[in-house]
C-alpha cells in the first residue's frame, strides 16, 4: 500500500500505510529482542555497529512520532546538534529501540506541554559517568548523547537507577 501501484490512495493514506509498516517492522524487531532477553540478562547481547545517516535517522523519529504528538496536543521538538557529523556509527536497531522506549513513555505520560528530543555530541563528564576511560593526554571519544525530555509526570527518583 506504501508504493501505491494503482494510484488510489491519497497522500496522507500512504504516509499511515508507511507508518504501519515502519511500526510494524518495530514491533517484529521488538520481539526478537523480546526472545534475546536472556541474552541480555547473562551480558551477551551482540552489538552490530553500522554506519547510519544522522538525517535520515531523525527524519524516521519525526515522521513515527509527529503524529502521536498531534493527536495530543503536545509540542513535539526534535534538536540536532550542528556540530555532529552526516554519518553515526552506531547499531541502530538498538539506539531505536531505546528511543522509541523512551519517546513512546514520554508521550504516554505527558498530558500537556511538550516532548523534547535532543542529539549532540556527548560531554567529557558524560563519558566519564558511563564508565569510558581513556589517557587523558588524548582526545576523548567521540560519542553522541540522546536526551528525552518532557513535561509528564516524570519517573521517581528511587526507580530511576533500576530503569537507567
Amino acid at each position: 500500500m506504501g508504493n501505491n501501484k494503482t494510484g488510489n490512495l491519497t497522500d496522507k493514506q500512504v504516509e499511515y500505510a508507511q507508518t504501519i509498516h515502519s511500526a510494524g517492522a518495530d514491533l517484529l524487531t521488538l520481539i526478537n529482542e523480546i526472545l534475546d532477553l536472556s541474552k541480555v540478562e547473562a551480558g551477551k547481547i551482540d552489538i552490530y555497529p553500522e554506519n547510519v545517516s544522522l538525517t535520515e535517522w531523525v527524519e524516521t523519529i519525526e515522521h513515527k512520532f509527529r503524529h502521536v504528538a498531534t493527536d495530543k496536543g503536545l509540542a513535539f521538538n526534535i534538536t540536532v546538534a550542528d556540530d555532529l557529523p552526516f554519518l553515526l556509527y552506531t547499531d541502530v536497531q538498538r539506539v531505536k529501540q531505546i528511543l522509541n522506549n523512551l519517546l513512546s513513555n514520554a508521550f504516554k505520560f505527558t498530558r500537556q506541554g511538550e516532548v523534547n528530543l535532543d542529539i549532540r555530541k556527548a560531554n567529557v563528564p558524560e563519558l566519564r559517568r558511563s564508565g569510558l576511560q581513556w589517557d587523558d593526554a588524548s582526545e576523548p571519544p567521540n560519542f553522541f548523547a540522546i536526551s528525552v525530555i518532557d513535561t509528564g509526570i516524570g519517573i521517581q527518583s528511587e526507580k530511576q537507577q533500576v530503569i537507567f
